[in-house]
């Protein structure tokens, strides 16, 4: 069966998540990481998508990210993806490709984005790693909390809408991040990246453009019902 073509939308954000293949630890020290993020910056200045937070994990990542173009996503991937394999394979002798095939992805209601993003700082929190988000370096948290500036991060409109000084949203922010997020929410966020489906409220889905079949879940599989008579 051919894929369905990816659903990416200029102008709105989207979750990507790209995972090691098999077992595979892509970042296995402090190195790998720095690299991969001078790389995201580096395709973020070429490709024309803005970073608006993310998770690095040793078994892959999670992204937030908003293309200028409908293109723009892929290529920013393609590029980045190509960049730390090349640093990965020459680093620990491996060959071939490191990653669990074609990055996912799912466009993301802005009404939702730093939820999202809040999804993804609490990440390491959630596999055991630490305690506290704050306690974790290799995610967006930290510049969201005023407590680092990561200069390839692009502030989203709704992080400014927290406050009028980077004091106030940093504040804001952490306010937010200290009430439980809802236990269904990062299940359904990592459904709609894995399967290509947008997230959000019913009025933003159906705002969608339907011409590659991507605005609505697809329909239950199995036999049609039997219309009563």
């Amino acid at each position: 069966m051919a894929r369905l073509t990816r659903c990416t939308i200029a102008g709105l954000p989207h979750l990507v998540v790209q995972k090691g293949a098999g077992r595979l630890d892509v970042f296995r020290s402090d190195e790998d990481y720095l690299y991969y993020l001078e790389s995201v910056r580096r395709c973020s200045e070429s490709s024309g998508v803005a970073v608006r937070g993310y998770v690095l994990l040793p078994a892959g990542a999670h992204l937030l990210l908003c293309p200028e173009t409908s293109l723009a996503l892929s290529h920013f991937m393609q590029e980045l993806s190509r960049r730390y394999v090349r640093w990965f394979n020459a680093r620990y002798l491996h060959s071939g490709t490191i990653w669990g095939g074609r990055f996912r992805s799912c466009v993301l209601d802005p009404a939702w984005e730093l939820e999202a993003c809040r999804y993804l700082e609490e990440l390491p929190i959630r596999l055991g790693f630490v305690l506290q988000p704050g306690q974790y370096v290799w995610s967006s948290y930290a510049h969201h909390t005023g407590t680092r500036v990561d200069e390839f991060l692009s502030d989203s409109p709704v992080l400014w809408a927290l406050g009028d000084s980077p004091q106030e949203r940093a504040r804001r922010y952490r306010q937010m991040c200290a009430t439980p997020q809802r236990e269904w929410f990062g299940r359904y966020l990592e459904k709609q990246a894995r399967r290509g489906w947008p997230a959000g409220e019913e009025p933003f889905v159906r705002s969608l453009p339907v011409e590659d079949g991507r605005r609505r879940p697809a329909r239950r599989q199995g036999r049609p019902r039997r219309k009563k008579q």
